[in-house]
C-alpha cells in the first residue's frame, strides 16, 4: 500500500508511474503520531492540496477530502520529495487520510 511497495511486495497498489525508487527508504519511515507505520495501513502519494478554513484537504478520486488535523505531521521537516504527502486507506468510505506530511517550504 506504500510507495515502495514495489520493493516490498506488501502493498494492494503499484507505485505511481515514474516513481523514483530511491525515496522508499524515507516513505516506509513514515508514523503515525501514535506510532503506526504509514506505509502498512495506506498509499502514500502526492495529491493535490489546498488550504480550507485552515484545514489541508486533499483531491482523492475526484472529492476534497479533508484531512484530520491529527494526521498532519508539523514537526517531520526531512520531506525530499518536494511536495506534500498524503497517505490514504485505500478503499475505506469515508476516505481516510491516515498521515499528511508538509512539503519543505511550510
Amino acid at each position: 500500500m506504500c510507495y515502495s511497495a514495489l520493493l516490498t511486495n506488501m502493498a494492494l497498489s503499484a507505485p505511481p508511474p515514474n516513481a523514483d525508487q530511491t525515496l522508499a527508504p524515507w516513505y516506509k519511515s513514515l508514523h503515525t503520531k501514535r506510532g503506526l507505520s504509514c506505509c502498512e495501513e495506506a498509499d502514500c502519494r502526492h495529491y493535490p492540496v489546498e488550504i480550507d478554513s485552515g484545514h489541508y484537504r486533499i483531491l482523492y478520486e475526484g472529492e476534497w477530502v479533508t484531512v484530520p488535523d491529527e494526521a498532519v505531521d508539523r514537526e517531520r521537516v526531512d520531506n525530499p520529495t518536494g511536495d506534500y504527502v498524503a497517505c490514504v486507506i485505500p478503499r475505506r468510505r469515508p476516505t481516510l487520510v491516515l498521515c499528511f506530511f508538509l512539503r519543505p517550504d511550510t
